[in-house]
C-alpha cells in the first residue's frame, strides 16, 4: 500500500474520488476495487461527525486506501482532533495566506515542527514505540493539503506552495470561480488563468497539484494543465446520474413495449 505521503511525492497521475454522503463500512473496499488511489472525505459540506470519520478511517485502513479529510474550518480543534483519530491527510478550506497555512501546520504537527497537543497513546497508533518515536512518526506521516478557492489564495499560492510541510496544493474550483465573479464558468479565461497559476506554483516547488474533475474530459484537461492528482466525481452525483440514466432508459423501453 502506498501511503498518502508517498503518493504526494510521486509526480505520476494519482486518481481518486470525493465522498460526501456514503460512509458505509464497505466504501473503502468498493473504491479500492474501482481503482482509486485515494479518497477525499468532505466534512465541510458533508455534515460528517468526528465519530463517523473515526469509523470510516478504520474501514479505509482495512481496504489499504489513503484518505484526505477536508475539515470544516481552519480552527485548531478541527484539525488536531481529526489528526487524533488517525487521518494521514488534512485539507483546510478557504486557505488564502501563508499565515493560515502555517497555523494549520502548527495544529497538525507535534513539536518541534508544530504545536499540536499530545494525547497519546492513541488507539490507531497501536501503542508502538516511545512517545518521542510516535511523535516523530506522526509528523513524518501526516500530509497537509491547503485548499485554494479564493482570488486572494491564488495571489498568494506561490508563497503557500513554498512552505515546508505543504505536501499538495488543491484548487476548490467552484468556490474559486465564485470568488472570481464567474460562478461555475470553468472554461472562462479568468478561471483558466488562475488554475494555471496554481499549477505553475506547485510545479515550481515540486508539490502535487490537485483538483476535482466532473468528467473524464475535464480531468484530462486539468492533467494537461499540470494537475497530477485528479479527484473524479462526487458520490452523490455519480450515484444519482447512474440511477437516473438507468431508470430513464428502462422507462422508455417499457413504454415502447406496451
Amino acid at each position: 500500500m502506498a501511503t498518502l505521503k508517498a503518493l504526494c511525492e510521486d509526480r505520476r497521475p494519482k486518481l481518486g474520488t470525493y465522498v460526501g454522503e456514503f460512509v458505509t463500512p464497505g466504501i473503502g473496499h468498493i473504491l479500492r476495487s474501482a481503482g482509486c488511489d485515494f479518497v477525499l472525505f468532505g466534512m465541510e459540506h458533508g455534515g460528517f461527525s468526528i465519530e463517523s470519520m473515526k469509523t470510516v478511517l478504520r474501514a479505509m485502513e482495512a481496504a489499504a486506501l489513503p484518505v484526505i479529510i477536508q475539515v470544516p474550518a481552519q480552527r485548531y480543534a478541527d484539525i488536531s482532533s481529526i489528526c487524533d483519530i488517525g487521518t494521514e491527510g488534512i485539507m483546510t478550506p478557504m486557505t488564502a495566506t501563508v499565515e493560515q497555512a502555517r497555523c494549520a501546520l502548527d495544529a497538525m504537527k507535534y513539536p518541534p515542527l508544530g504545536k499540536r497537543g499530545c494525547g497519546m497513546p492513541l488507539a490507531y497508533e497501536r501503542h508502538r514505540g516511545t512517545m518521542a518515536e510516535r511523535m516523530a512518526a506522526a509528523n513524518a506521516r501526516t500530509v497537509y493539503v491547503p485548499l485554494i478557492e479564493t482570488e486572494l489564495g491564488v495571489q498568494n499560492v506561490d508563497a503557500i506552495a513554498a512552505i515546508d510541510g505543504v505536501d499538495a496544493i488543491w484548487v476548490g474550483h467552484l468556490d474559486l470561480s465564485i470568488s472570481l465573479g464567474i460562478p461555475d464558468q470553468l472554461d472562462h479565461p479568468r478561471f483558466l488563468d488562475a488554475a494555471r497559476r496554481v499549477a505553475v506554483a506547485g510545479r515550481r516547488h515540486n508539490k502535487t497539484v490537485a483538483i476535482l474533475a466532473a468528467s473524464v474530459e475535464q480531468g484530462r484537461r486539468f492533467y494537461d494543465m499540470g494537475y497530477d492528482m485528479i479527484c473524479y466525481g462526487e458520490d452523490v452525483l455519480i450515484y444519482h446520474d447512474a440511477i437516473s440514466a438507468g431508470i430513464s432508459q428502462l422507462r422508455k423501453e417499457l413504454v415502447a413495449s406496451t
